[in-house]
């Protein structure tokens, strides 16, 4: 490790030796021999300094609501995908995984430093945030399968809906649920709309990080496309 510590000082004072990519094709498989994670060299470190000093582009009027999520990996990566498509919060409800300033942590492994970028809140009910944007003027939507909203479905006016038919120009809060057991029927029926993503497959859900960003994707997409942005999101 220490001779990857002077190849990372090496690469600062002559950056044309290797890239960055080269530098980690050398630095991942000696990392996991040694059980160590890259994020801990200093290089690197120094490429998530400038993820915070980073200037956002344009914000969606869209916000994340984590309902007891367990994974940290998936915080971080919901995190990330936040910071990137300018989501405008992220609500980490309940017992979901909080960052931290362990840069070393699996949140901020997962979010590549974007953890410090985005705003986020902790909050312990996730039905009180619901209430709260919605009194904001946010249409309250849930993502989940068409299935957990047939079992609900009788019990709410909650309508079911495919992510590409529904509008992400007003204000949207997307309530994420639980990596296993999905969002608490309470927590659905609390919902205005279901919206769930067309799937060819067998499985019919997503990670819930990936399924996450599908969604953020098509909100920029829309945002883009209504407001005749140019951005790094569009090449």
């Amino acid at each position: 490790m220490e001779s990857l510590r002077m190849i990372g000082q090496r690469m600062k004072k002559s950056p044309d030796c290797m890239t960055f990519q080269q530098f980690l094709c050398i630095a991942t498989p000696l990392e996991r021999m040694h059980h160590r994670n890259a994020a801990q060299l200093p290089c690197v470190h120094e490429r998530r300094d400038k993820v915070e000093s980073a200037v956002r582009h344009w914000e969606t009027p869209l916000v994340a609501v984590a309902d007891n999520l367990r994974s940290a990996f998936n915080v971080g990566s919901v995190l990330r995908t936040a910071e990137c498509l300018g989501v405008r919060k992220v609500y980490l409800c309940g017992y979901t995984p909080l960052p931290t300033d362990d840069s070393t942590s699996p949140i901020a492994r997962a979010s590549l430093g974007t953890e410090s970028a985005v705003e986020w809140e902790w909050r312990r009910n996730t039905t009180e945030v619901m209430l709260e944007l919605s009194k904001a003027g946010y249409h309250v939507v849930a993502l989940e399968t068409k299935e957990a909203w047939n079992e609900v479905k009788n019990m709410s006016a909650c309508k079911n809906l495919s992510l590409f038919e529904f509008d992400f120009m007003n204000p949207v809060a997307l309530i994420l649920g639980n990596e296993r057991h999905g969002l608490n029927p309470k927590v659905l029926t609390g919902c205005s709309t279901c919206l769930t993503i067309p799937v060819a497959g067998r499985k019919e859900s997503l990670n819930v990080a990936t399924a996450f960003a599908i969604v953020a994707g098509e909100a920029a997409r829309q945002h883009l496309a209504g407001s005749k942005k140019i951005s790094r999101f569009v090449r």
